[in-house]
């Protein structure tokens, strides 16, 4: 491996991974004790796709 590959490499890398480690400290984060916001429900198979979700329970049965 060449220096100007590993220098290139080593960038690339760092570049991917500062604004993950920059996240990861931010200050506008969830405090201690601070409740994490409610996650909103998922749809039902058998309200996207009333034939399929039909066909599956009859199979599995």
């Amino acid at each position: 491996m060449t220096r100007s590959l590993r220098l290139s490499t080593a960038a690339l890398l760092l570049g991917a991974l500062a604004p993950a480690l920059g996240g990861c400290a931010s200050p506008d984060g969830l405090a201690t004790g601070e409740p994490v916001a409610p996650v909103s429900p998922q749809p039902l198979p058998e309200t996207l796709w009333p034939t399929w979700a039909e066909a599956h329970r009859c199979s599995s049965m």
